[in-house]
């Protein structure tokens, strides 16, 4: 019993030991910096990283860093003041970004050398932002996040060439905003959701 012991004491102590070591191994590779702050981050097939970011103004941005971490090109918004708050990329490696610009929601596509593509915008009336974005396997596009002139969890689907398809609002009690998402291979849409108190 005592070996027993003993054995599960040094099998702990070795454990407790050892996965400090193992992170001494992650070397930093490179690192960038660029505006004021990064939202959101998301990778091509080519390992090229695209961050959602915005200025000091604030100014909705975002940019394209190689994977030697050298900045390739950057874009910044200047028209209004908001933020990029999500990003992805598509099959066909075409960057889709959503966030605010002027208490709008506001997405906008662009391929991977910068050029512009389309863009769109979501006003109720009131203060509404997106969060997060996605795309379906048939790159169309869908992006989540609230409205406060309904108070709602807010989502809307876009075809690849920026066409709104559906909106939907709706207000689940106790939740106050849609800040995650994500589409499985079916096509199904799943919502992340941050909770709140109603009064």
């Amino acid at each position: 019993m005592r070996l027993t012991h003993h054995l599960l004491l040094l099998l702990i102590i070795i454990c407790l030991f050892s996965m400090p070591a193992l992170a001494y191994y992650q070397k930093l590779s490179w690192n960038s910096t660029f505006y004021s702050g990064a939202n959101d981050i998301i990778t091509d097939s080519s390992s090229n990283a695209y961050v959602a970011s915005y200025t000091s103004d604030p100014y909705f941005a975002f940019l394209k860093i190689d994977n030697n971490g050298q900045i390739v090109w950057n874009i910044s918004l200047t028209d209004q003041t908001g933020s990029a708050l999500g990003i992805k990329v598509d099959s066909n490696n075409s960057i889709l970004i959503t966030g605010y610009k002027n208490n709008d929601i506001y997405i906008t596509k662009y391929n991977s050398s910068g050029s512009h593509i389309w863009n769109a915008s979501y006003d109720s009336g009131s203060f509404d932002i997106a969060y997060d974005i996605g795309a379906d396997s048939y790159d169309n596009v869908i992006l989540t996040g609230k409205t406060l002139n309904y108070d709602s969890i807010f989502t809307r689907k876009y075809d690849p060439e920026g066409d709104d398809t559906w909106t939907q609002t709706y207000d689940p009690a106790g939740f106050d905003g849609a800040e995650g998402i994500a589409i499985d291979s079916q096509d199904n849409i799943y919502i992340g959701c941050s909770g709140g108190v109603s009064e």
